[in-house]
């Protein structure tokens, strides 16, 4: 048969232009099928897709990155979710995030916010994939112009999904008039992109909250938004407030949050004009089993500098018997004995409240000897408090001696024994804590073969108080 064929034979020809009408018709249907989105393993049908598949039209570079951007074709839109593919060959970056959003916001000007989901897949082979978070709207240079700002995740796999990265893009002058001819804005609008314009955040910020408002009444709207960043065992949050300054966007709250921060919008005078409350901010760190609280910071927006600043620090409050106990030697030291004695009796009156009791484990029984200290300690930072004041107040004094000696019976009553007899005999307060602090000096060496820090509780305070700072006067 093929060898008549061959031969020219005029009923060949016949079959010959039937094999060829079928082959035509099998290959369309299998073009048709691979450009098809039921092709790809995508639960969605795309919206719109990029495809290695289509021919090279003439004179076009089918290898650049630009070329995919041109290969646009629109499919019907199916669901909340559109699915775009792009060219083995062709990561998407900033640029392709741009041409790809932007039509949608063209569709929805009005309503930048219905955009839920946008997901980004190389196709067949392993994807890498993004998905839009939110997209927002706003004239932040007052031209008239809004800009767009949009978050998404940049992911990539190894057999799963795991987040890369936020970034936040700040377009500028945004044209809903966009030219999808052009791939680009209207001519005369301005770059919609401009140097410094993409944050990069680290692997595991994510943005908690955002406002677009003018935050500190300077007539432009800021766009604010707080992140949160986590480690091993604690997280972090540190905040941006991003303006226009006419040049290029800057962050006027940088540097307000250090690590372990909880950051707060607040207008805590109702003036208007919102402060950044930052719990953490000034000391750096969260309490961790008895370290002391963090204070909270607050910032005001500074008009001279153009930034958030300082204003005031708000101290923690403060109940841990310990902690307490360090606080009265430090006021003693400056001479405030009227905020020594608050403090004493605010420890008299947390008796309970003793940190390093909760994690003693097999040392409880230690503890409670220590706790016992701390309090024959707070005792005497009292009575130095009282004889401190002008006049002496002998008899308060008199009254903490007499129950110290009743109530506790460690070495640190020795020493309370010692400044009173002191005392007494010499009318001098300061020869008194100094013979105070030798004593128990002396009978703490005795107790222990070598000497530690007092009242150290098991390294679970950051703070302690060393034996040559009993008595606060000779600081």
């Amino acid at each position: 048969m093929f060898s008549n064929f061959f031969k020219g034979q005029k009923t060949n020809w016949r079959y010959l232009f039937a094999i060829i009408v079928l082959a035509a018709f099998a290959g369309g249907m299998i073009f048709s099928v691979s450009i098809s989105p039921d092709f790809f393993p995508v639960p969605l049908l795309p919206r719109r897709f990029y495809t290695n598949l289509l021919p090279c039209p003439p004179g076009k570079c089918c290898t650049c990155p630009d070329f995919s951007r041109e290969l646009l074709t629109e499919l019907p839109l199916l669901g909340e979710e559109d699915v775009f593919f792009v060219r083995e060959n062709f990561r998407p970056d900033a640029d392709a995030l741009k041409d790809i959003i932007l039509p949608y916001l063209n569709r929805y000007p009005d309503n930048p916010e219905v955009l839920k989901k946008i997901k980004f897949s190389s196709g067949l082979s392993e994807p890498i994939s993004e998905l839009v978070k939110w997209i927002k709207k706003a004239d932040l240079d007052n031209d008239k112009a809004d800009e767009v700002m949009l978050v998404y995740e940049d992911f990539n796999t190894n057999g799963w999904f795991f987040p890369e990265e936020n970034l936040v893009l700040l377009a500028k002058d945004f044209d809903s008039e966009r030219s999808e001819e052009q791939g680009s804005a209207k001519a005369g609008s301005h770059n919609r992109f401009p140097e410094n314009s993409v944050i990069n955040l680290a692997s595991s910020q994510q943005i908690t909250f955002s406002i677009l408002e003018d935050v500190n009444l300077d007539g432009k709207i800021e766009f604010a938004f707080i992140t949160e960043d986590w480690g091993a065992n604690t997280s972090w949050d540190a905040i941006f407030t991003i303006q226009w300054d006419g040049k290029q966007y800057k962050n006027i709250s940088e540097g307000v949050a250090n690590s372990f921060a909880t950051i707060e919008w607040i207008d805590e005078n109702n003036d208007g004009i919102k402060e950044i409350s930052v719990f953490g901010g000034h000391e750096g760190g969260v309490k961790a089993q008895c370290e002391r609280g963090p204070d909270t910071a607050i910032y005001t927006y500074s008009e001279r500098n153009g930034k958030y600043e300082v204003s005031r620090i708000i101290e923690p409050v403060v109940t841990d018997i310990y902690l307490l106990m360090i606080d009265a030697n430090h006021a003693l030291e400056k001479g405030e004995y009227d905020k020594a004695l608050e403090i004493t009796t605010k420890a008299f009156a947390n008796s309970n409240e003793f940190c390093a009791g909760q994690y003693c484990g097999e040392n409880c029984a230690e503890a409670e000897e220590q706790k016992e200290k701390i309090f024959t300690y707070i005792t005497i930072e009292a009575i130095l408090a009282h004889l401190k004041k002008t006049p002496p107040q002998i008899k308060e004094a008199e009254v903490l001696f007499q129950n110290a000696k009743k109530n506790y019976s460690n070495n640190f009553i020795s020493g309370l024994d010692v400044l009173w007899q002191t005392y007494s005999t010499t009318k001098d307060t300061q020869k008194a804590c100094e013979a105070m602090e030798t004593e128990i000096q002396k009978t703490e060496n005795e107790h222990l073969a070598d000497s530690p820090s007092i009242l150290s509780i098991f390294g679970y305070y950051p703070e302690g108080l060393d034996g040559k700072d009993l008595c606060p006067f000779n600081k």
